[in-house]
C-alpha cells in the first residue's frame, strides 16, 4: 500500500535546497568581493550556517528513510540498496562524466587532475568526501554525497538498533556522547561536520522525530518554541565551537520548519515553488556549484563588482533561472533513461 505523502517533508526538502543554493551563492561571490551590499552574509556570528542546513538534510534523510522503510529483512536488502543507488548515481554520473570530458578536451589528457587510481573515487561517488586528503577528479556532489552514501549503507544496521526501545535509548546515548566527544577532541584530519559520527547524529534524530511525529504534532507549540534556541545558536555570539553550534541548531531548525510548513503552504504560489524545488533538490544540488563558479568568472572578467543592494538581489534571483533550467533538464534526461527497455531489464533483476 502506498504511503501517505507528508507535505512537511517536501517543504523541508525544498526550503533546505534553496538555502544551500543561497549559501553557496553568497559564499562564492562574497569571497571574491561581490554581493557585499547584500543584506544576508554567508557567515553568521557563530559559524557557517550551511552546516545547519546540511544537517537538516541529514535529519530529513533519516526521517524519510524510516517512514518508507520502518522494517527491512534480508530479502529486502537487494531492492533497498538498488533503489538508493538509483536515487543517487545515474544523475551524479551523468553530471560527472560531462564535466570530466570537458576537462579532458581542454587539458588534452585523460589523467590531467590526479593519478588515474583516483578516478575510482568518482565512480563510487566519494571524490568530494575525500577531496581534503588529496587532489582527485571531483566535480559534483561535494562531501554531502559521500556522507549520504555512507548513511544509506549503514541504514539496515542503524534500523536494527532503532527497533527495540531499550536498544534505541542506549544507542541514542552512545551516538550523543560520541558526537560531543568528537566536537571537543576531534583526533581526525576530516572536518568535524563531515565526520560520519556527526552525520549519523542528525540522521538518527531525524528517525526519532519521525517515530514521535504524532506526539510533536499534538503539542505543536513545542515545535514552535524551537525558534528561540535556534535564533540564539545562529545569531547571538557565545563562544561555542562553530560546528557544534551549527549542528545543534539543526535539531531546532527541523521541527520549526515542520510546524511552519502548513502555514506557508497555504499560499499557493509559495507551495508550488517549494514543491518544485523539493522535486528537483538533488539535481539542483548537482549542477548549481559549477554554474555559480561560471557566473563568478564572468563577473571577475568584466570587473562588475560595485553595485547596490537592489541590483545584487536581482542578480541572486536571476541566477536561479539557469540553475533550475539545468536541474530540470537533468531530471528529464534521467527519467527518459529510466523509461528505456535496458533500464527496465536492469531494474527487474533487483526489484521484483
Amino acid at each position: 500500500m502506498k504511503k501517505e505523502r507528508i507535505e512537511s517533508l517536501d517543504f523541508i526538502r525544498g526550503v533546505s535546497a534553496l538555502l544551500i543554493v543561497l549559501y553557496h551563492t553568497l559564499f562564492i561571490f562574497q569571497s571574491n568581493a561581490v554581493l557585499n551590499c547584500f543584506p544576508v552574509k554567508a557567515i553568521f556570528p557563530n559559524g557557517d550556517w550551511s552546516v545547519t542546513v546540511v544537517s537538516v538534510f541529514f535529519m530529513l534523510s533519516g526521517a524519510s528513510l524510516y517512514y518508507n522503510y520502518p522494517k527491512l529483512g534480508l530479502k529486502d536488502l537487494k531492492a533497498f540498496y538498488f533503489k538508493r543507488w538509483k536515487s543517487l548515481f545515474p544523475a551524479f554520473l551523468l553530471v560527472w562524466f560531462y564535466n570530466y570530458f570537458l576537462n579532458v578536451v581542454v587539458n588534452k589528457d585523460f589523467f590531467y587532475g590526479a593519478e588515474p587510481k583516483y578516478l575510482l573515487l568518482s565512480l563510487i561517488g566519494m571524490d568530494g568526501y575525500f577531496h581534503y586528503l588529496h587532489d582527485n577528479y571531483y566535480f559534483a556532489g561535494e562531501w554531502f554525497l559521500g556522507a549520504i552514501i555512507i548513511l544509506y549503507l549503514l541504514y539496515p544496521i542503524v534500523l536494527k538498533l532503532f527497533e527495540k526501545p531499550l536498544v534505541r535509548y542506549i544507542t541514542t546515548g552512545v551516538i550523543t556522547v560520541a558526537f560531543f566527544w568528537l566536537m571537543v577532541f576531534n583526533p581526525f584530519l576530516m572536518n568535524k561536520a563531515w565526520n560520519p559520527i556527526t552525520c549519523l547524529f542528525t540522521f538518527w534524530f531525524g528517525m526519532i522525530w519521525m517515530e514521535n511525529r504524532e506526539f510533536f504534532h499534538r503539542y505543536w507549540r513545542m515545535e514552535a518554541l524551537c525558534i528561540t534556541p535556534l535564533l540564539a545558536l545562529l545569531f547571538f555570539p557565545h563562544g561555542m565551537d562553530p560546528t557544534t553550534c551549527m549542528v545543534l541548531a539543526s535539531l531546532f531548525a527541523y521541527p520549526f520548519m515542520d510546524v511552519i510548513s502548513g502555514y506557508i503552504f497555504k499560499v499557493k504560489v509559495f507551495k508550488k515553488f517549494i514543491l518544485l524545488t523539493g522535486a528537483l533538490s538533488y539535481e539542483i544540488f548537482l549542477v548549481h556549484h559549477t554554474l555559480l563558479y561560471d557566473a563568478m568568472n564572468i563577473i571577475v572578467q568584466n570587473n562588475t563588482y560595485h553595485v547596490n543592494a537592489k541590483t545584487e538581489l536581482a542578480f541572486v534571483l536571476l541566477i536561479l533561472i539557469p540553475i533550475y533550467f539545468y536541474a530540470k533538464a537533468l531530471s528529464l534526461l534521467i527519467k527518459a533513461f529510466f523509461n528505456t527497455a535496458l533500464w527496465r531489464k536492469i531494474e527487474g533483476f533487483f526489484v521484483k
